[in-house]
């Protein structure tokens, strides 16, 4: 017996060809949002807007939508592996998603802050394989606090070939257009080995205002 209809809502991997549309969203609704202005605000103050603005945004209009801070479970321990800060979905398996990783970025004059953005808490939940999805893929959002984007991206550059040992970096090193959106400049891409396959982050730089 053969059976129809539409499976998208239980596919295992990540519909990666929807990423140039939620890349785009990202962009084109930050402006529009209301955010925060004070350069002390924790990332998660920011990003909980944000993702507030852009389920709004989107509903019903696109085929992907977005959470705020989802838990990872853990069937090993009590509690979570760890929390999405931005959790971008298409189906109902939530073993499937693309989780975006938020940073703050030049919160003072003295602090850049791009070792938190490329270390274990930033680049490094991909790459120890924590945030997955099923995606072969995921995304870090930089919140440039001073709104220096191009200072922000030389200084990850910087850092990206200086730990590129712990981030299993490859060839080329540093931030570059990506192959799936070139279009968008305003999106970069790095490329890394996890678990012995090819693992790619996207690379979005915010500024504040």
């Amino acid at each position: 017996m053969s059976v129809s209809g539409d499976f998208s809502p239980w596919a295992k991997e990540f519909p990666v060809d929807r990423l140039p549309a939620i890349f785009s969203v990202v962009l084109d609704q930050w402006p529009k949002f209301k955010r925060p202005t004070d350069r002390r605000k924790l990332e998660n103050r920011i990003t909980n807007r944000f993702v507030g603005h852009l389920k709004r945004t989107v509903k019903g209009k696109y085929p992907f939508n977005f959470r705020f801070r989802s838990k990872l479970a853990d069937p090993e321990a009590d509690t979570e592996s760890g929390e999405l800060d931005i959790e971008v979905f298409t189906g109902l398996d939530t073993d499937v998603y693309f989780a975006f990783e938020c940073k703050r970025l030049h919160t003072s004059p003295d602090q850049t802050r791009t070792t938190e953005y490329v270390g274990s808490g930033g680049m490094g939940c991909f790459i120890s394989g924590q945030y997955d999805g099923n995606a072969g893929c995921g995304g870090m959002i930089g919140y440039v606090m001073d709104n220096d984007t191009e200072a922000a991206s030389n200084e990850i550059d910087t850092a990206i070939q200086t730990h590129s040992k712990s981030l299993n970096i490859q060839n080329p090193k540093n931030l570059h257009l990506t192959e799936i959106c070139p279009h968008l400049d305003r999106v970069k891409q790095t490329r890394h080995q996890v678990k012995r396959k090819n693992f790619l982050i996207y690379h979005l730089l915010l500024p504040l205002n």
